[in-house]
């Protein structure tokens, strides 16, 4: 398995040319954009000892003196010494520089140096100048470098990656920092790195949201930068051979926002059973047929409805039939940002009957869910916040409580746009509720994305929820943690004592119910 091979990502439109510069590919994306993938080796060496900032490593000419891969997790590659849990572990600080030239052309235009994920934290400087910072280690993120690369044809940029965690700042756990008796951690740029050139009017955010009756979807996005270039916006929408099914126009909003609603004739509904993708495409207009800029990404057209106790997919009955996923990939460390893994991965339990994964406690690899997608595959992801303990923690410190508000809103509007994404949890088992933090993280979800249940905890105790005495306001279905001794087949009595108020979901002790 090559655990650096990748999908690029969809906002990337079809390639129209490349060149090699200081061995980087330079990606063609017209209308007015162009990547720069910056995947593969990188200049590397650990710092131990802290010495870094203060011998100023990150200054033009210090030599790194090792050799990494991005993406991956450091240890995975080698770095670290042996405990007994893992071959090679080092927690700490670890700085990686890489030099590129800069395309004439992209001189003088926005650029945007982005970050698919890097865990823990990450410091970076362009040139010898501090550009950014960015905690959290699920989000993606992106920095300016517009004024970082004015006058300079050559880019020199060292990213400090701090893999230490800082719990008065960042109460993040969850599986993917591989808990559960080994309570161990790790390092690295785990997802793509890229830099980007961008118009001067460009197109960010884009949320497809789907409807089945009419069938159709609203596209919405925003316009950043000189919006007084654009006239009007083009909204389509394309099947899965790339053929125009539904387009519209119409004048960009006075506020730089926009909305577009589309009805697409004879759609194909998708559900695990029929995983039908579109694609939608926004572009920006000068005029009225002046491209400026465009950005597209796939989506499905269904809904998810609760209705009483039950689930509704496409206004029909539906049962979840699941599974559990722990984040465990021992040959990587950190999720491999590689589709194939996961498609072959998910087509094993779609073998088996599966329609539904549930994460424990962590977002993973945008391939993963791209994966879901394709092959028909029900997710729920969770916020990393594993158990009350780390949540607990947090508590006490109101930096680690924006953290968790600031990634669960960055998370949500990387993802929305799968269509496998069953709902939105905030946490593993955390019984009697998030009272002060789940209130906002409900709001948040249903702004950001009305069209999916949310859950405040995946795992409840069972007396209340399951007989129809007991209810949270935050919890649009219940996860229920039925007894372990005794199952419903072997008592099944003592479940007849009320109905529940919603859909019930059994929570990591689904066999007793399948059996």
């Amino acid at each position: 398995m090559n655990i650096f091979s990748f999908s690029r990502p969809l906002f990337v439109c079809a390639m129209l040319s490349w060149v090699l510069m200081s061995g980087v590919a330079v990606f063609a994306d017209p209308p007015g954009r162009e990547v720069m993938n910056l995947d593969g080796a990188w200049s590397f060496q650990l710092d131990p000892g802290g010495l870094g900032e203060k011998e100023q490593w990150f200054l033009p000419g210090h030599t790194f003196q090792d050799t990494i891969q991005v993406p991956g997790a450091w240890d995975a590659q080698g770095f670290g010494e042996e405990t007994d849990k893992l071959h090679h572990n080092y927690i700490g600080k670890g700085w990686y520089r890489k030099t590129l030239n800069l395309p004439t052309p992209w001189q003088g235009h926005p650029l945007a140096l982005c970050f698919g994920g890097v865990y823990r934290s990450a410091s970076v400087w362009v040139n010898g100048k501090e550009v950014g910072a960015h905690i959290g280690y699920a989000s993606n993120f992106e920095l300016d470098l517009t004024d970082a690369a004015k006058g300079n044809g050559t880019l020199d940029i060292v990213v400090q990656v701090d893999s230490e965690q800082r719990w008065e700042e960042d109460a993040l756990q969850g599986c993917m920092d591989i808990i559960d008796g080994m309570y161990t951690s790790w390092g690295g740029i785990w997802s793509h790195v890229s830099l980007e050139s961008r118009p001067s009017a460009h197109l960010r955010d884009l949320y497809i949201a789907p409807r089945t009756s009419p069938a159709g979807c609203t596209m919405s996005a925003s316009v950043q930068g000189d919006t007084g270039r654009v006239a009007r916006v083009r909204a389509e929408v394309m099947d899965a051979k790339g053929q125009v099914v539904v387009a519209k126009e119409q004048p960009l909003e006075k506020d730089g926002g926009i909305a577009v609603a589309l009805d697409i004739p004879k759609a194909r509904l998708w559900t695990p059973e029929t995983p039908y993708l579109y694609t939608a495409r926004l572009t920006l207009l000068a005029g009225t047929k002046a491209a400026i800029d465009e950005i597209k990404d796939r989506f499905g057209v269904r809904s998810i409805e609760v209705r009483g106790t039950d689930f509704y997919v496409n206004g029909s009955k539906y049962y979840l039939n699941g599974y559990g996923d722990d984040c465990v990939y021992p040959d990587t460390i950190a999720p491999p940002p590689d589709k194939q893994f996961y498609v072959d991965r998910l087509r094993v339990a779609k073998s088996y009957g599966f329609n539904y994964v549930r994460h424990h406690s962590h977002f993973v690899a945008p391939e993963y869910y791209e994966a879901c997608d394709e092959v028909g595959m029900f997710v729920s992801p969770e916020l990393q916040i594993g158990y009350p303990i780390f949540y607990t923690r947090a508590l006490k410190s109101a930096p680690a409580m924006t953290l968790y508000r600031n990634e669960w809103t960055a998370l949500l509007k990387r993802y929305r746009n799968h269509a496998s994404i069953f709902d939105w949890c905030m946490c593993n088992e955390v019984w009697e509720g998030m009272t002060e933090l789940a209130p906002d993280l409900y709001k948040i979800a249903k702004e950001l994305d009305p069209t999916r249940p949310v859950i405040d905890s995946d795992g409840l105790f069972m007396p209340g929820f399951i007989d129809g005495t007991k209810d949270r306001p935050t919890l649009d279905f219940f996860t229920v943690m039925f007894d372990i001794v005794t199952s419903p087949i072997d008592n099944p009595t003592k479940f007849n004592t009320g109905k529940p108020l919603k859909p019930i979901v059994t929570h990591e002790e689904g066999n007793f119910v399948h059996f």
